[in-house]
């Protein structure tokens, strides 16, 4: 079931693009397709980002840009045998192995109604991620994460942590976007290196574009390539994000005065998000205001478990407390090796009923990913959708490689 694009093609995969930066904008910025992952954003003066909006301004005559080369959303040559986004490996992607994890040790609170206890270290599920992230940086993996911060109020906001303490101020679900990898480049840009990332799928897919682009592509004259300074991503599964502005809306006018402790969605039938505070007391929105908020280029999205990541975390809906921990290469299966090792990280096996149920939500987002796709090309109504080779390779998926 092939869709063709219909118009004249913009960029690498056809004529008249005379730039990296006029292809961007005609297949990404242009069609409602960009996903606000920040990979553009901090390498040319020509694009910016306010909150989780990226634009451009001017214009670049340079082909073969890093501002293409690395989006999640083009088609090129550093994405052969990728996942997610920029192909099919399958339907959750190249696995190595799967468990069910959670944080282990002393004081580990697990969300009990009445708050955390004094000492203990709240945690939105399993808490996996963050400890991970300790012991990496424990054991020198890692010497700087970068992370997602709440900077109260529905928004936030990137933030860089050289300490344990500093990782775990950024626990917690944060359900609106921010240009993570735009930090990323900032960082490498000024010369550090040992970088650990939490990203969503969209931006561990740029990561992984930016990481094997070659020791000849530096962020920044003088900065450090993304293939020596990038050592670890660690993926959130995503089955969409929400626009800045409306969820600082929703937050004001459905959830009430922070902070929160959690925000999370329970599974079905719930139909609603739950904001819980330090001390227990609850608010919350229905599911079918919050889904309105969902980003345009979230619903092309064929990404739900950070295919691209070393490691790639999620919710264990079929496991309360745990988390679904998917190992993906030898650097993330050394560091889950790592944790465990040192008592911080507890492993389950994942049930055949799990797993299954995980393979069934994340071939339902590809499908409707490539639904969404299919109908942008057959409106007519956005000039951008025909000069997209990613809408169109998305429209075109039938569930093989």
């Amino acid at each position: 079931m092939g869709v063709q694009a219909t118009g004249e093609a913009s960029g690498r995969n056809g004529t008249p693009a005379t730039s990296s930066l006029e292809a961007l904008r005609a297949e990404v910025l242009g069609c409602a397709t960009c996903t606000a992952c920040g990979a553009c954003v901090g390498l040319c003066p020509y694009i910016i980002a306010v909150d989780d909006n990226v634009a451009s301004a001017g214009s670049c005559r340079i082909d073969g840009g890093r501002c293409y080369r690395f989006c999640p959303r083009t088609e090129d040559e550093t994405a052969v045998g990728l996942g997610g986004d920029a192909g099919f490996t399958g339907n959750l992607g190249r696995v190595r192995a799967a468990y069910l994890a959670r944080a282990a040790g002393p004081g580990v609170d697990r969300g009990a109604a009445g708050g955390a206890p004094d000492g203990a270290t709240s945690i939105q599920h399993g808490g996996s991620v963050s400890t991970l992230l300790r012991q990496a940086l424990r054991d020198g993996l890692v010497r700087t994460a970068v992370l997602t911060e709440d900077a109260g109020a529905g928004s936030p906001r990137t933030a860089r942590a050289g300490t344990e303490a500093e990782v775990d101020a950024c626990r917690g679900s944060k359900f609106a976007v921010t240009p993570v990898v735009a930090e990323v480049n900032r960082a490498l840009a000024a010369g550090r290196d040992g970088l650990g990332v939490v990203a969503l799928p969209c931006q561990a897919t740029a990561l992984v574009k930016m990481r094997t682009a070659g020791s000849g592509v530096p962020t920044l004259p003088g900065g450090v390539t993304p293939a020596a300074g990038i050592s670890l991503v660690v993926g959130l599964f995503c089955t969409w994000a929400l626009e800045q502005e409306g969820w600082r809306r929703l937050v004001r006018q459905r959830l009430g005065t922070g902070p929160f402790r959690r925000v999370d969605i329970p599974p079905p039938p719930a139909e609603v998000l739950v904001a819980e505070r330090p001390d227990g007391s609850r608010s919350e929105a229905p599911l079918a205001e919050v889904r309105a908020l969902v980003r345009p280029g979230c619903r092309v999205c064929m990404d739900m478990t950070a295919e691209n990541a070393d490691l790639s975390v999620g919710m264990a809906e079929t496991a309360p407390g745990w988390n679904t921990l998917l190992v993906r290469t030898p650097a993330g299966e050394d560091l889950v090796l790592r944790a465990v090792a040192a008592g911080a990280l507890e492993l389950r096996s994942v049930s055949v009923e799990g797993m299954a149920h995980l393979e069934a939500a994340s071939l339902g987002k590809k499908r409707r990913a490539s639904e969404e796709a299919r109908t942008r090309l057959s409106a007519g109504d956005d000039p951008g959708a025909a000069a997209s080779p990613y809408l169109v390779r998305v429209a075109s998926w039938e569930g093989v490689a």
